[in-house]
């Protein structure tokens, strides 16, 4: 009897456990579904967030009004989100780096850099809290040293580039507004960021007709050409003033002169007896490594550094053991120093740290980007 006894009370043991782990199971099941809901309202919430804020920015740099209940409502349903307690730190981050840009378009610049402190600790690499710490910059001139900071460690920064375009907008430097968001443009199209495309075309096209009126050379999303190239280095920069005198010249008469005076040709053919300065004035299209060229072969001359033209070469004829620091450019490309110089005084970066991919073809919008920084 004992025995029978002892063993129901076994049995009834091992029901009890099953019952109680069944239980705690279906609890768990539940627990992580709802906590699955929450995190998906939340993230659905986020980027409505984020649809409103660009709605907002884009109005108030089409110079359309917006009223600060519009802004201060926003502001507030972010306020309530950033304090539930069931969310993620990446999602935090981002609702306290939207309410911080919100509140620098307010003017509260203060109350916006707490906000930033907090983002920050949460994911300083999430992309509206990097742009929040560009924002907080003590002028426009700051701004964007930290914008082509953020931009040389992330090329495909579309946040960043659509801040350039907006201060370059607000200075009236058109030509390079249009190159920033054009580039902004074709990063977020390929990243599916539809919303986003709409209604910064908006922009986009409000920064067109503002240059057009104003006379200036429209940068267009099309492959750069010689003759383009000559455009659009009048238009975006004062390089050419030795030439032109700060007047518009003729784009013909203007590559003639810099043919003659050596700008198109490699800085290991000086005196243009391999004609590589015909190779890029017949040139369809121009690629990075001619681009370089055309570059370094102002950038030596405006620094009034014609000693260092050949720097790299020179260093590597003395110690042919050497390999060239830049995976796919041999020290006997004649453009090597061209190349050479352009990254190391960060014109034109390397993609992926090694490459260079000297044959790949330039975009206006790209050519207009490399003009920029060569000007720093």
């Amino acid at each position: 009897m004992t025995k029978v006894i002892a063993k129901f009370n076994y049995s009834l043991a091992c029901v009890l456990v099953f019952i109680l782990c069944l239980f705690s199971c279906t609890t768990l099941q539940e627990d992580i579904y709802y906590s699955t809901i929450e995190s998906d309202f939340t993230n659905l919430s986020v980027n409505e967030y984020e649809n409103q804020y660009v709605k907002i920015d884009v109005d108030l740099n089409l110079g359309k009004e917006v009223s600060p209940s519009q802004i201060s409502m926003l502001i507030d349903m972010l306020d309530r989100e950033r304090n539930s307690a069931y969310l993620e730190p990446a999602v935090r981050a981002r609702i306290c780096a939207l309410e911080g840009n919100l509140l620098c378009l307010s003017g509260k610049k203060s109350n916006a850099s707490e906000l930033f402190k907090q983002a920050k600790n949460l994911q300083s690499s999430d992309p509206y809290v990097q742009i929040l710490y560009t924002k907080l910059g003590r002028n426009t001139e700051e701004q964007l040293e930290r914008l082509s900071e953020l931009l040389l460690r992330d090329e495909k920064h579309s946040l960043a580039e659509l801040e350039k375009a907006k201060i370059y907008y607000g200075q009236k430097e058109f030509d390079l507004a249009v190159a920033s968001i054009d580039k902004a443009l074709i990063i977020l199209k390929a990243k599916g960021k539809d919303y986003y495309v709409e209604q910064y075309t908006l922009l986009k096209n409000a920064i067109w007709n503002d240059s057009q009126r104003n006379g200036y050379t429209q940068v267009k999303n099309q492959n750069l050409t010689p003759i383009r190239l000559i455009e659009l280095t009048q238009s975006n920069s004062d390089i050419l003033t030795f030439f032109t005198g700060g007047k518009k010249i003729r784009t013909a008469e203007l590559m003639k002169a810099l043919e003659k005076a050596g700008y198109f040709t490699a800085t290991s053919d000086s005196e243009n007896e391999n004609k590589t300065a015909q190779e890029f004035v017949k040139a369809q299209v121009l690629d990075r490594r001619l681009s370089a060229r055309f570059l370094w072969n102002f950038y030596v001359q405006d620094k009034q550094k014609q000693s260092s033209k050949t720097k790299y070469s020179s260093v590597f004829n003395a110690n042919p053991k050497l390999k060239s620091p830049i995976a796919d450019v041999d020290s006997s490309n004649p453009d090597f120093d061209a190349i050479m110089g352009c990254v190391e005084n960060e014109i034109i970066n390397l993609n992926d740290g090694r490459n260079f991919y000297p044959d790949r073809i330039v975009t206006e919008p790209e050519f207009v980007d490399f003009l920029l920084r060569l000007r720093r």
